[in-house]
Order: structure tokens, then C-alpha cells, then sequence
């Protein structure tokens, strides 16, 4: 996957917390972003029933410091870390059972500051690791990939989504962002995807494929662009190598 200059990154993140920062002020907003990714979290229990005190990291929790684990799975962990190189914010909202229960969830994360290209944990930490609308606004894509395989144990899960477009799609997101360069949701979105290059990209990191929500020939050649998932295994410690 391309990397991106350091200034296009900076771009894009500057963007990006621009648009949080209204967000954290909206309770719509808020609403959306705690319930958007339900569909994966429905599937996750059926990898994690039974399981407790585990030890998970999510790459990329987002400014609102509440993610994708601490809202929808927190039971089944005794710890978890969340990396986010942009600074959580305050949330200020006028409906106030929403903001205390919004920082109660913030309460279940370590927030980290970096990167998810510089991972700062050791090999092999992570039972579950999380990565969910955060690669293709990232500087080195791969390299994300790549570390979160490092971190997470032999036989650990991982959970990831992206944005996925068809092949019609990126074509059109091409022509819109050569005609509107510094429309914010290119400037947010240096990298788009289709679904096929992200699953060879995944099975390239030699994990094992557990469950994913393909998108029918149709939707991969015409369709709207979707927010693809996948809940991956890495090997067992059997056979886990590197």
C-alpha cells in the first residue's frame, strides 16, 4: 500500500481534528459513533464467549477515546490500550446521561499517544487487537498491518474494517478528488480501498481469515461504498512463527 509524505499526513490529520472537535460537541454525532460498528461486534462474541481478562489493544481508538472494545466488548477484558496520535477531547454535550456514560467508557481505556506504525509494546502482547477506519487515513498503511500482527499473541484475534469502494467507485473518487483536491474528505482519506485488494493485503500478513461480510460481485463492481470487516486469527502457538 502507498505511503504518503509527511505533510499530506499532517494535512489529513489536521483535518481530521477539526472535524472531531464538532463532534464531540453533538450528541447525534456521538450516538452514531458508538453504535456504527454493531455488525462486528455481534460476530466477536462468538470468538470471545467465555473469555475473560483478556488484554486488548485498539489501533486508532479515535479522538473521542471510546473506540470499538470498550463499547461493545469490554467484558472480556481485564485491559485495554488504546493508540490514538490525536489528542481525546472533552465531550461537551447538552444531553448530559450521554456525556457521563461517554465518560464512562473513555474510563475503560489506557489511552497511549502514538502511532500505529511504531506500536510501542513488546511481540506477542495482545489477546485481541482492533484496527477499524483508521488505515486509510494513515501514513504507512502497511506498516500498521505489520506491527499489530507483531504485537498480537499466538492464537489472538483481530478485528478490522475499512471503507471499501467498488471498482466504479474509486474511479469516481479519483475524477472528484483531481477536480476537488482540498475537499475534506479527500484531505481525511489519502488511501481508498476495494474489498478484494484489503482481503489479499490481510492473508498477506498470514492470518487466518475467521469471518468477513464480502460484498456481492455487484456491490464490488457498482455498489456504494461500505464498511468492510474482518475478524482474523493469527496462527496458533502450534505453529506461530515470528
Amino acid at each position: 500500500m502507498k505511503t504518503i509524505t509527511q505533510d499530506r499526513w499532517n494535512a489529513a490529520q489536521t483535518a481530521e481534528a477539526a472535524n472531531w472537535q464538532d463532534a464531540a460537541s453533538r450528541s447525534s454525532r456521538v450516538l452514531y459513533e458508538l453504535t456504527e460498528h454493531s455488525e462486528a461486534a455481534k460476530v466477536l462474541d462468538t470468538y470471545l464467549g467465555g473469555k475473560e481478562d483478556l488484554d486488548g489493544l485498539e489501533v486508532g481508538i479515535g479522538p473521542l477515546g471510546t473506540g470499538f472494545l470498550a463499547v461493545h466488548a469490554a467484558g472480556y477484558f481485564g485491559r485495554i490500550i488504546g493508540l490514538e496520535p490525536l489528542p481525546i477531547l472533552d465531550v461537551n454535550l447538552a444531553d448530559k446521561a450521554l456525556q457521563e456514560y461517554v465518560r464512562a467508557i473513555q474510563s475503560r481505556v489506557e489511552v497511549v499517544q502514538a502511532k500505529g506504525e511504531a506500536i510501542p509494546f513488546g511481540d506477542e502482547t495482545f489477546d485481541v487487537t482492533c484496527c477499524i477506519n483508521v488505515i486509510d487515513h494513515a501514513q504507512h498503511p502497511d506498516a500498521i498491518l505489520e506491527e499489530i500482527r507483531r504485537v498480537t499473541k499466538c492464537g489472538g484475534i483481530f478485528v478490522f474494517g475499512v471503507n471499501t469502494l467498488s471498482l466504479l467507485g474509486r474511479i469516481k473518487w479519483r475524477v472528484l478528488r483531481w477536480m476537488r483536491p482540498d475537499k475534506f474528505l479527500f484531505v481525511a482519506h489519502p488511501h481508498i480501498y476495494g474489498w478484494g485488494q484489503m482481503s489479499r493485503q490481510l492473508r498477506g500478513q498470514s492470518l487466518t481469515m475467521l469471518w468477513d461480510n464480502k460484498p456481492s460481485l455487484w456491490q464490488r463492481m457498482a455498489g456504494h461504498g461500505r464498511m468492510s470487516f474482518w475478524i482474523l486469527e493469527r496462527a496458533s502457538a502450534a505453529i506461530c512463527v515470528g
